[in-house]
């Protein structure tokens, strides 16, 4: 389920809502993850579900929280080890960013 500061203003949202935990409660084995996609609160119901928050990531998903986000569907605990290599990952993808940033200023100032 995707939130965000649409969703509570939504009927269909909250047609989703009621659908998702419908499922989870009669399939076993269903599980939904809520991705968080601006800083609007989650709601009293998120509480003790799986959300991962890509409110900080204007360029979009990805990195140590889609890999949480995936286990959490799955079902499965992150292996300590694929949680410090995503860490990492993400670290250098930051990295990354903030030097391909510093050349544009770079060059924008020449």
């Amino acid at each position: 389920m995707v939130w965000s500061d649409s969703y509570e203003d939504s009927e269909w949202c909250r047609k989703e809502f009621n659908y998702l935990e419908g499922r989870e409660n009669q399939a076993q084995g269903f599980r939904y993850v809520i991705a968080k996609l601006d800083g609007t609160k989650l709601p009293g119901f998120a509480q003790g579900k799986i959300f991962v928050d890509f409110s900080e990531r204007h360029e979009g998903p990805g990195g140590s929280d889609i890999l949480r986000m995936l286990h959490g569907l799955a079902g499965k605990p992150l292996a300590e080890k694929a949680v410090r290599l995503a860490a990492d990952v993400d670290e250098e993808v930051k990295r990354a960013r903030a030097a391909i940033q510093a050349a544009r200023l770079d060059r924008r100032c020449r």
